[in-house]
């Protein structure tokens, strides 16, 4: 589905260091809610809403809506993270045969990969796009299992279940996309509680030189 003409998607990565070990729940409670605050403060006349939150070991990436970047960026200056970058969803992939009943015995990942133009498929290549994915969902079954896509410009972040990176990042070759360029497991939501993730004191995975976190 293509995102609104009026409202928009952003996915923001911010680096806080270790925001991913167990031991840092309060600190996670606190920066939930030094970003709700900033939120509810651009409430006047903006539409900037915070959607989900995906912490890995040393990083956040945030789905919020808004009518434009700046609002965005608005509310990413009135919290302490350091904003890495911040991306427009140009369209959007969701599964619709993933057996989210894997989902609790696997853990969570972002997978990404550069796509010089991907933003610009037709729809055409999105439907193929998307007929890969669930594929790869019928062929590897509890071993893979991917949820959606965020297409940007030039990039692609997907949201997918595996048992590790490096069986993720096996499975994931498999298709005719370009190579992986990186790997975060999702630890938490930015909530202070445990994610989907069963196993968060696990190693993180580096295979093949993937940047893995």
């Amino acid at each position: 589905k293509r995102t609104s003409d009026m409202m928009k998607t952003f996915i923001v990565e911010c680096s806080v260091a270790g925001i991913g070990k167990k031991a840092r729940e309060e600190a996670r409670e606190e920066l939930r809610e030094t970003i709700d605050c900033a939120v509810d403060s651009q409430a006047q006349g903006s539409t900037v809403a915070l959607l989900d939150t995906h912490v890995t070991a040393n990083k956040i990436f945030l789905v919020m809506e808004a009518a434009t970047e700046d609002e965005v960026l608005q509310v990413c200056n009135d919290t302490s993270v350091s904003v890495d970058q911040i991306q427009c969803v140009r369209w959007a992939l969701i599964s619709r045969t993933a057996d989210r009943g894997f989902f609790q015995s696997l853990r969570k990942y972002l997978v990404t990969r550069d796509c010089p133009f991907i933003g610009m498929c037709t729809e055409d290549e999105q439907r193929r796009m998307a007929a890969v994915g669930e594929q790869n969902n019928r062929i590897f079954g509890a071993t893979l299992q991917w949820d959606c896509s965020f297409v940007f410009d030039n990039t692609i972040m997907c949201v997918a279940y595996s048992p590790s990176a490096a069986t993720l990042l096996q499975q994931a070759s498999c298709s005719d996309l370009p190579p992986v360029k990186s790997i975060y497991q999702v630890k938490y939501k930015l909530e202070g509680k445990k994610d989907l993730d069963n196993q968060v004191n696990a190693s993180p995975v580096s295979p093949n030189g993937i940047a893995c976190t």
